[in-house]
C-alpha cells in the first residue's frame, strides 16, 4: 500500500510517529545490505568532510557564550580518541588550526582568565599568535614591514611563545602545545637544538601529529635554517618511518610539492621529480595515499605532482629510459614511461611496456586497464577495450583506483557519442564515491544528451546542494544552460570542452507554465522538470508542490520523492518527514547511491 506523503502541517503527530515506526523497522531490515552498507560509509565520509567546520563552530559558540566546560570538553574527547580527518590528520589539529585563525581574541582572553588551569584556552591563544606572526613573516618574504609591524610580529612572537609553553606545562600529555613551538621555533631564529627539543616531545606524545613534521621540514629547509640535503634527508625519513598509525609518508608528498614550487615552472623542477629515487617515493606514496584515503581534498595537489613530471611527454622519456637502461626491472620508471607513451600518443611503444610488465608480474589491473585506454584511444577495438577494463576492475580492489577506471571509460564513450555507455559507467563511478563531482557532471551531459533532462538536473543538484565542491558553478552554470534550451543537439561546451547542446529557444519561466498545461494529461516528467528549477531557484514551496503532482501521476517517481525529502532537510528541517522521503526512494531505486546517502545520513 502507497502511503500518500503530504506536507507536515496537513499530518497528525501520531501518523509521523506511527511511519517513524514503519521505517525503524524497514531499517533493521537493511542491515546486511551491502549496497546500504556503502551508503552509510559514503554518508560518514560526506559528514567527516564538514566535521571540523562543525566543531569548530560550536566551540566558538561555547566559548562566546562562557560555557568554557562544555567547550574543553568537545576538545578533551578529540584529545583522548585521537580521531583522524579525511586526509589523515587528527581532527583536534585541523580544529586548533581553524580556530587559529578567527578573529575572536577577546573571546581567547576571557576563556584563558575563567580558565587558568586549563591548557586548551592557552593553545588556542598561542596558536592564534602564532598565525599572525606567521602572516607578517611571509609578507616579509615580499615587502619590508613597517616599524609598527615589526612591533606586532614582536609581540605575537613573545605572546605565542608564553601561552604555548604555559599550555605544554599545564598538561604535558597534549602534542598541540610541543608542535605549535616547534613551528614558532623557526620564527623566533630559536637553534636547532631548541626546535629539535620541542619536535621530540611532541613525537613522544603522539606521532601521528602531523604539523610538528611539517614545521620541522620548514625549518630544515635551504630558505630558512637548513640546507637541501638536511630537507631532503628529513623527507626521506617520514617517508621510510610512515606506519598507519603515524602517516608521516604523507611529509614527503609534502616536501616534493614545497620543492617543485620553488623551483617554479620549466624543467627544473621536471628534472627534479624525474630522479630515480624521488620519483619512486612519490609514484609509491601517491599510490599508497589514494588508497588510505581516498576523499581527502589534498589528492588532487598530489596527483599534480606527477602530472608535473610527465608535462613534457619527451623529457619524462628520456628520463625513464635512462633509468631503465641501468635497472630493466624498475616498475616506477616502467609505469611512469608508460603514461609519458600515453601523453605523446606513442601507443605502440607503451604496448611493448605493458607486455614486458605482464611478463614480469602477470596480468595486473594497471597493465589491463592502460591496454584498454590504448584500445581506446587508438579506436581500434572499441569491444576490446571494455573488456580489458572490465579485468582490470576485476583484479582491483581499491575503491579510489576503480571509480577512475569506470569515469575514464564513460569519459571514452561520452566523447565518441556512445551516452548509454557512459551513463553506465558514470553511474558505476559513482556508486564506488558517492562523493565524486566530476562523476555527476559527466553523468548529467550524457543524460542531457540523449535527452534525460529531468536525470541531467538531478545529477547538477546534487553537485550544487549536497557536494558543494569545485564544480559547483560550472553546475550553476549547466543548470541555467539546460533549463534554457531543449535537449540533445549536439556542440561543443565552453566549459568542458565535451559535448554539450546548442540553444534553439529559450525556456522563460511563463513559456515553462504554458508547456505544464499544454502537455498531455499534464505529463510528470515536465512537473519533475519544472520542480527541479524551482528547487535550484529556492522557490522551494512552489517546486514542492510539483514533486507532488508528479507522485500524483507516477506513485514511482524515487526522484520526486528524494527531492521532497531534500526540502523537508533543509526546508522544514523535519529530519523524521525527510527520513520518510528518502526511504521511499531508497525502496523505488536502491541502486542509486544519491538515495542511499541522505537516507543513511538522515538516520
Amino acid at each position: 500500500m502507497m502511503v500518500r506523503l503530504s506536507d507536515s502541517r496537513r499530518v497528525p503527530i501520531w501518523l509521523l510517529a506511527l511511519l517513524a515506526v514503519f521505517l525503524a523497522g524497514s531499517i533493521c531490515a537493511a542491515d546486511g545490505d551491502p549496497q546500504f552498507d556503502k551508503g552509510k560509509e559514503f554518508s560518514a565520509a560526506l559528514q567527516k568532510r564538514y566535521e571540523t567546520a562543525e566543531i569548530v563552530s560550536r566551540v566558538v559558540r561555547l566559548a562566546a557564550s562562557g560555557t568554557y566546560e562544555e567547550a574543553e570538553k568537545i576538545l578533551a574527547g578529540l584529545l583522548r580518541e585521537k580521531p583522524l580527518s579525511l586526509d589523515g590528520n587528527r581532527v583536534l589539529e585541523k580544529v586548533y588550526m581553524r580556530l587559529s585563525t578567527m578573529e575572536q581574541l577577546r573571546v581567547w582572553n576571557r576563556w584563558c582568565s575563567a580558565r587558568p588551569m586549563s591548557h586548551f584556552p592557552f593553545t588556542v591563544r598561542g596558536m592564534y599568535f602564532l598565525e599572525r606572526a606567521r602572516f607578517l613573516d611571509g609578507a616579509n618574504t615580499t615587502l619590508l614591514l613597517s616599524e609598527r609591524q615589526r612591533r606586532d610580529f614582536d609581540h605575537f612572537l613573545r605572546s605565542g611563545r608564553a601561552d604555548l609553553e604555559k599550555a605544554a606545562e599545564l598538561n604535558s600529555s597534549a602534542p598541540g602545545p610541543p608542535a605549535a613551538m616547534t613551528s614558532l621555533s623557526m620564527h623566533l631564529k630559536l637553534p636547532r637544538a631548541e626546535m629539535e627539543k620541542w619536535f621530540q616531545r611532541s613525537l613522544a606524545i603522539d606521532p601521528g601529529w602531523l604539523g610538528a613534521y611539517r614545521a620541522k621540514l620548514l625549518y630544515l629547509s635551504p630558505w630558512r635554517y637548513g640546507s637541501d640535503q638536511m630537507m631532503a634527508q628529513f623527507a626521506r625519513q617520514c617517508f621510510a618511518s610512515g606506519s598507519t598509525a603515524a602517516n608521516t609518508y604523507a611529509v614527503a608528498l609534502d616536501y616534493l610539492r614545497l620543492k617543485t614550487n620553488r623551483l617554479g615552472k620549466g624543467l627544473q623542477a621536471e628534472r627534479f621529480l624525474l630522479d630515480p629515487d624521488i620519483y619512486r617515493m612519490m609514484s609509491s606514496g601517491l599510490d599508497r595515499y589514494v588508497v588510505e584515503y581516498p576523499y581527502s581534498p589534498y589528492i588532487g595537489a598530489y596527483i599534480s605532482l606527477r602530472e608535473r613530471a610527465l608535462a613534457d611527454g619527451y623529457v619524462a622519456i628520456a628520463a625513464f629510459t635512462e633509468t631503465l637502461d641501468r635497472d630493466a626491472e624498475n616498475m616506477e620508471s616502467r609505469k611512469g614511461r608508460i603514461r609519458a607513451y600515453l601523453s605523446n600518443r606513442q601507443f605502440r611503444e607503451a604496448e611493448a611496456d605493458l607486455n614486458y610488465l605482464e611478463r614480469l608480474q602477470g596480468e595486473t589491473s594497471f597493465s589491463r586497464f592502460y591496454l584498454g585506454t590504448i584500445a581506446f584511444q587508438s579506436g581500434q577495438n572499441i569491444s576490446g577495450a571494455h573488456e580489458l577494463i572490465d579485468e582490470a576492475l576485476l583484479l582491483e580492489s581499491s575503491g579510489y583506483r576503480r571509480k577512475n577506471y569506470y569515469y575514464r571509460r564513460a569519459e571514452f564513450y561520452r566523447q565518441r557519442g556512445r551516452h548509454p555507455e557512459a551513463v553506465s559507467d558514470y553511474s558505476a563511478a559513482i556508486n564506488e564515491d558517492i562523493l565524486f563531482e566530476e562523476g555527476y557532471f559527466g553523468r548529467a551531459q550524457s543524460r542531457y544528451a540523449q535527452g534525460d533532462l529531468e536525470g541531467a538536473l538531478a545529477d547538477l543538484v546534487v553537485i550544487k546542494s549536497t557536494i558543494k565542491g569545485r564544480l559547483t558553478t560550472k553546475a550553476r552554470s549547466l543548470i541555467n544552460s539546460y533549463l534554457k534550451k531543449p535537449a540533445g543537439i549536439a556542440q561543443r561546451s565552453p566549459i568542458s570542452g565535451s559535448m554539450n547542446y546548442r540553444p534553439q529557444s529559450s525556456r522563460t519561466p511563463a513559456a515553462s507554465e504554458n508547456k505544464v498545461a499544454a502537455s498531455p494529461n499534464n505529463d510528470h516528467r515536465e512537473f519533475l522538470i519544472r520542480g527541479l528549477r524551482y528547487f535550484y531557484e529556492n522557490q522551494l514551496e512552489a517546486a514542492r508542490r510539483d514533486f507532488y503532482r508528479v507522485i500524483s501521476r507516477e506513485p514511482t517517481s524515487a526522484k520526486a520523492y528524494f527531492m521532497l525529502g531534500k526540502i523537508a532537510a533543509l526546508h522544514d528541517v523535519n529530519q523524521v518527514k525527510a527520513c520518510l522521503f528518502f526511504k521511499e526512494a531508497y525502496r523505488l531505486s536502491p541502486q542509486t547511491p544519491d538515495y542511499l546517502i541522505e537516507l543513511s545520513r538522515c538516520l
